[in-house]
């Protein structure tokens, strides 16, 4: 069975994520340290396992005998566009977590992500707000992990 290019992202995916899994388990510390790495790696990898799943089990669907050489080459580009858009997105958070710390960069992405993806202004804000303030009540409030301020705004 051969599988789609797409599903090779995925494999990729849970690769990276078993690993930090792994080393997150490895390393010496309390749960305080590591609970946030395998939190995160763990999702990733279900995530991306749940996508592998459906890629390899969706039918596939046959080309025209229409289309010219030209036409997909132009769709493997396309194709292509879209993974840099998402690899520029997520270095563009990666950053801001970097520069201004996790809660900020949660709420500026997640906002302007779903405003990218065509949400209304309304619901773009309020999951903007909600996602960050749920992840700040769970992680700093009741487990009281002190997550990464940025440059910007630690100490």
């Amino acid at each position: 069975m051969k599988m789609k290019e797409s599903a090779w992202v995925f494999v990729a995916v849970m690769l990276i994520m078993a690993t930090i899994i792994i080393y997150t388990l490895t390393i010496t510390g309390g749960i305080e340290s590591k609970s946030l790495p395998l939190l995160a790696s763990g999702l990733c990898f279900v995530l991306a396992a749940a996508g592998f799943l459906r890629e390899v089990t969706a039918k596939s669907f046959k080309e025209t005998a229409t289309e010219d050489h030209e036409g997909k080459k132009e769709a493997k580009i396309e194709n292509w566009r879209g993974y840099l858009i998402n690899m520029a997105w997520a270095l563009g958070f990666l950053l801001g977590i970097y520069f201004i710390g996790l809660i900020p960069s949660i709420f500026i992405f997640v906002l302007f992500y779903m405003k990218f993806l065509g949400t209304k202004w309304r619901t773009a804000i309020i999951c903007g707000v909600l996602t960050p303030l749920f992840i700040y009540l769970v992680f700093e409030r009741a487990i009281g992990i002190v997550l990464y301020r940025g440059l910007f705004f630690g100490a």
